[in-house]
C-alpha cells in the first residue's frame, strides 16, 4: 500500500518521500511468454528442417526481441511514475516532469491498445517550453476509447495525454486516489 501523497495535509515547508510507481514484473513476466514461444516454435521449425528457414528466423528474432524487451521494461529499477510535492514525474510516455499547477484534471478510462489509461488534462500556460514540448508529443495517441474522447468533452479548453497504466504495480483506484488529493479534477480550479 502507498502512503499519503506527499505535502497533503502536512504543514507548509514540510518535505515528504516521493511515491515511486513502477512497473508490474509479473504483468510483462506474462506478456513474456507468448514471445518466448514463437521463438521456441521458430528454433524447433529450423531444427527440424519443416518449414521456411527465414520464417523460422523471424520468429526467433521477433520472439527473443519482445521477450527481451517486455522483461527489461518489467524488471527496471527505475520507476514509471514518481508522484511528489512539486508534480508528477512520468517515464511511458516520456513526459518527464509535470508540476501539479499544470495539471487541471484526470480521468480514467479504457483504451483499445492499453486496457487502462490514466488521462491527464494538461494547463499548456503551466508548462515550460520543452515540457509543452513533450506534452505536445504525446497528445496524439493510439490509446483513445469512448471513454477518453468522452474526458476529453469534458475537459473542453485542455490537451489531453494518455499514459497506459495496466503494466503498473498498483491498481487504477489507487493510483486515482493518490492523484485526487493533489490535483484539481475536472476542469474546476482547485
Amino acid at each position: 500500500m502507498n502512503p499519503p501523497l506527499p505535502g497533503a495535509g502536512a504543514s507548509p515547508g514540510a518535505e515528504a518521500a516521493a511515491i515511486r510507481i513502477y512497473a508490474s514484473r509479473l504483468k510483462h513476466a506474462l506478456l513474456a511468454l507468448p514471445c518466448g514461444y514463437l521463438a521456441v516454435v521458430g528454433w524447433r521449425s529450423l531444427a527440424t528442417g519443416m518449414g521456411d528457414s527465414s520464417l523460422a528466423l523471424g520468429l526467433i528474432a521477433f520472439g527473443l526481441g519482445g521477450a527481451v524487451v517486455l522483461l527489461a521494461m518489467g524488471f527496471s529499477r527505475q520507476p514509471v511514475l514518481t508522484i511528489d510535492a512539486g508534480g508528477l514525474h512520468c517515464r511511458r510516455p516520456p513526459l518527464g516532469f509535470v508540476p501539479w499547477a499544470a495539471i487541471a484534471g484526470i480521468g480514467l478510462g479504457r483504451a483499445p491498445l492499453a486496457r487502462t489509461a490514466l488521462i491527464l488534462a494538461i494547463d499548456e500556460r503551466a508548462l515550460t517550453p520543452e515540457a509543452a514540448e513533450r506534452v505536445k508529443r504525446e497528445r496524439s495517441s493510439l490509446l483513445s476509447g469512448p471513454e477518453a474522447n468522452r474526458y476529453r468533452g469534458r475537459m473542453a479548453g485542455y490537451p489531453t495525454v494518455p499514459i497506459s497504466i495496466a503494466l503498473l504495480a498498483i491498481t487504477p483506484r489507487e493510483l486515482r486516489r493518490i492523484l485526487e488529493s493533489e490535483i484539481r479534477y475536472d476542469g474546476a480550479p482547485a
